[in-house]
């Protein structure tokens, strides 16, 4: 049999195949959540990388042809100077306005304003405020009756008859930054137990990395909630 291994008289021993299943299962899990961990930190160091040698570029000239000394590690410190600078502005009462200003005009800029939109919604989301945007975790019924997807809600609109309806954003896989919002009825979503976060790593890593266990509202869509 698959995944079996047998003694020196033939038989299988079930104990050592349950172990390497159990093992298979133990490294592609924690591998997938090392790379789930690393990889943002990887993108950010490359970026990073590139901004100090970009600035380094820039400014070793101009400061070797004034003092004639050359100084290491300048697009560093430059860069985060204007990080922090950029960073006690926006803390700043004019530097509140300032900003406002700029995210207006680029954000009536055409073509521009869909690149800085969608860089500034994904990097709101690591912001406190950003991660409370996901409000909870659900099943909705996609592309038909029985189908389940995961989704994230993030506010309610009642309608004129007084019906309550939910923004549930469905993420893509393994790229959460895309996907589609869908407004389904409050009585037709599946409540889960899965917190955001569980619910992104879930998203991140194609469903590898997964609680053991799911706890869900007990009904069918549009019924009432079982005892």
């Amino acid at each position: 049999m698959k995944d079996e291994f047998h003694e020196p008289d033939g038989t299988v021993s079930p104990w050592r195949s349950r172990r390497l299943r159990w093992l298979r299962r133990h490294l592609r899990t924690k591998l997938t959540a090392g790379i789930i961990v690393l990889v943002p930190i990887y993108v950010t160091a490359v970026i990073l990388t590139a901004v100090f040698k970009w600035m380094d570029g820039i400014l070793a000239p101009l400061v070797l042809k004034v003092i004639h000394i050359p100084i290491p590690g300048l697009g560093i410190i430059f860069t985060l100077l204007v990080v922090y600078l950029v960073g006690l502005g926006a803390t700043q009462l004019f530097g509140q306005h300032l900003i406002e200003s700029v995210d207006r005009f680029l954000s009536n800029l055409p073509l521009v304003k869909t690149l800085y939109g969608t860089f500034k919604q994904i990097s709101q989301q690591f912001t406190p405020a950003g991660r409370q945007s996901f409000k909870r975790v659900v099943f909705v019924d996609y592309p038909r009756q029985g189908v389940k997807v995961i989704g994230f809600v993030t506010g309610t609109i009642r309608t004129e008859d007084g019906r309550s309806l939910l923004n549930v954003f469905i993420p893509t896989t393994p790229n959460p930054t895309g996907g589609m919002l869908v407004l389904v009825p409050e009585s037709e979503v599946i409540e889960t137990s899965l917190t955001v976060e569980e619910g992104m790593k879930l998203v991140l890593s194609s469903g590898i990395v997964s609680p053991d266990t799911i706890r869900v509202d007990d009904r069918e869509p549009g019924g009432p909630a079982a005892v």
